[in-house]
């Protein structure tokens, strides 16, 4: 079972986020713009582009020392619509990815999703002249307490994609996660959509 431990009230050093990036900024591609083996495995033309804002802060100072990939959002399973996959010619989908973060200070977690909301999902193939960028720009995000965690857990692991044996996806920042952001290739962070 996961837990993150909240501390009491809305204050937090280790937060989950759900992305829902289901608007873009681009033309969204489809299958004619992909080859073969980016549609078997769509990773490759995939870049997770983490926007942390401190400034949305009320307290000075907050480093992000790890993010922990709890889902990759990438990986599309039963009738959800979030996931990419291909059918009838088309992309479909977005991605939903479910990210743990841990902060050096606890923090008020409604105002660190707005530094964190405007993370975005870089879609960019061969072909494609320029990149679709993969956004939550409605306000979908959400933090997610241990209850909804403990839920998706038990969904992930019914379709085969909870944490992998080896345990989560772990990305270390000593210094902290560059303000600004940071980009992070799809492939080392998402299940292979070839697993056995």
């Amino acid at each position: 079972m996961l837990c993150l431990q909240y501390s009491e009230g809305f204050l937090s050093n280790i937060i989950a986020v759900r992305f829902a990036m289901t608007k873009g900024d681009g033309d969204f591609p489809d299958e004619a713009q992909f080859t073969e083996d980016e549609k078997a495995d769509i990773r490759s033309c995939l870049t997770l582009s983490l926007n942390w804002d401190h400034d949305e802060l009320s307290i000075d100072n907050v480093n992000i020392t790890s993010v922990e990939f709890i889902y990759d959002g990438i990986n599309h399973y039963g009738d959800q619509r979030f996931g990419y996959w291909f059918e009838n010619g088309c992309l479909n989908g977005y991605p939903a990815p479910i990210i743990s973060f841990t902060v050096d200070k606890d923090v008020n977690r409604d105002e660190f999703l707005r530094a964190i909301w405007s993370s975005s999902m870089i879609l960019k193939s061969e072909s494609m002249e320029e990149p679709f960028y993969a956004e939550d720009q409605n306000g979908y995000s959400e933090i997610l307490d241990d209850d909804q965690l403990e839920d998706w857990d038990d969904e992930l692991q019914e379709f085969g994609l909870a944490v992998p044996e080896a345990g989560f996806v772990t990305v270390e920042f000593p210094d902290g996660l560059p303000v600004g952001g940071y980009q992070l290739s799809a492939k080392a962070f998402a299940i292979d959509p070839k697993r056995e």
